[in-house]
């Protein structure tokens, strides 16, 4: 920009940079050489051109540009946005030749009219503030996923410090079982240490899996018919599974690895008197669309009705039971004892071949 007087080009450059009217400065061809922060606003990357900027119809909007070029004094000019936020918008503005020496060729500057349009300063105001919503939003929004974040790394590291515990007090309890001379602490020890690993064994799949809320359920049972195989099952009794593989909340896993648990252990404690052989079968499957089963089945002497019913562990189990809001039930004949637990099925996400077998069987 060549200064007048004493005036110095930066200083020139600073007047026109502050002018609120929408300020362009246009070479040939229609090309954008400067534009002032106000016209900025409405700029896309990547827009060189003024076509790119305002639509050309019948190239209308080339012949007066044409005609301005030519011309010395300020003449009325309005143009439709193409694209961009302001697309579809009038921009009315003022514009005349400016004579560039050096090039030796007619440049256009355009002004916008504001006192021609009130109308388009209050939209352009609008615009403004929807982009500062919008932008405070984004951050909001940043913030939120920041906090989450942060949140999820909170319980993942409790849940890992809840595992190590859990497994300090397992080791605890196992020492004391192994220093007590009676056969009453023993056994009642030993219960313990099945309770606890079968609330760890949910922990250690948390922990594995890097998940805060839910585990898959086939893997859960089937640690704990691991352990239980190796601490409480004898040598001539069998444990066999048949699991599907569906994920659980936290809420409704913990309660029922307990209740697994107890049925097991129960089974090898009273189903198969005198050393002899037998087999125990734990199956999960589905129960309609929205219920999941899970049977403990022995092939071992039965039960009798009253078998058991006023002990500690049957009111364990119905505890249990009710906690996730399932229903229990026993069958017991001469050739072995059924257990089924019937249950919502509370899964955030269900496994889409799953949904789609859903699907076709209704």
């Amino acid at each position: 920009m060549k200064s007048r007087g004493s005036l110095s080009a930066s200083y020139c450059a600073r007047v026109v940079d502050n002018l609120s009217q929408e300020t362009l400065l246009l070479g040939k061809g229609g090309k954008i050489l400067f534009a002032n922060p106000a016209a900025e606003e409405f700029l896309v990357d990547g827009e060189q051109h003024v076509f790119d900027l305002f639509a050309n119809e019948n190239n209308e909007l080339r012949g007066k540009l044409r005609a301005i070029a030519q011309s010395g004094q300020w003449l009325p000019l309005n143009a439709t946005f193409r694209s961009g936020p302001m697309k579809g918008v009038e921009l009315k503005m003022r514009g005349r030749g400016v004579w560039d020496k050096d090039a030796a060729e007619h440049n256009i500057l355009l002004v916008s009219a504001r006192d021609r349009d009130e109308g388009f300063a209050q939209l352009r105001g609008l615009v403004r503030e929807l982009n500062r919503d919008l932008l405070s939003k984004r951050n909001d929004n940043a913030n939120l996923e920041r906090a989450l974040e942060a949140e999820g790394r909170l319980h993942r590291e409790l849940i890992h410090r809840v595992k190590n515990n859990l497994a300090l007090l397992n080791a605890l309890v196992s020492f004391r079982s192994k220093a007590s001379d009676s056969a009453d602490v023993k056994k009642a020890l030993s219960d313990l240490e099945n309770r606890i690993h079968a609330i760890r064994a949910v922990h250690d799949l948390l922990d594995q899996a890097g998940e805060i809320d839910f585990v898959q359920a086939g893997e859960l049972i089937r640690s704990l018919c691991h352990q239980l195989q190796q601490s409480v099952l004898p040598d001539n009794i069998s444990l066999e599974n048949e699991l599907l593989d569906v994920t659980l909340p936290v809420e409704d896993a913990t309660p029922l690895s307990l209740l697994i648990n107890e049925l097991i252990t129960n089974a090898a404690k009273h189903a198969f008197p005198g050393n002899r052989d037998g087999r125990v079968r734990v199956a999960l499957q589905k129960n309609g669309v929205d219920k999941l089963e899970v049977s403990i089945a022995d092939d071992g002497k039965g039960m009798s009705d009253d078998s058991e019913r006023e002990g500690s562990g049957s009111r364990i189990m119905e505890a249990l039971a009710q906690q996730i809001g399932g229903e229990l039930q026993r069958k017991s004949e001469g050739t072995g004892t059924k257990w089924t637990f019937i249950f919502p099925y509370r899964a955030a996400h269900r496994d889409e071949a799953s949904v789609e077998q859903e699907a076709e069987s209704t």
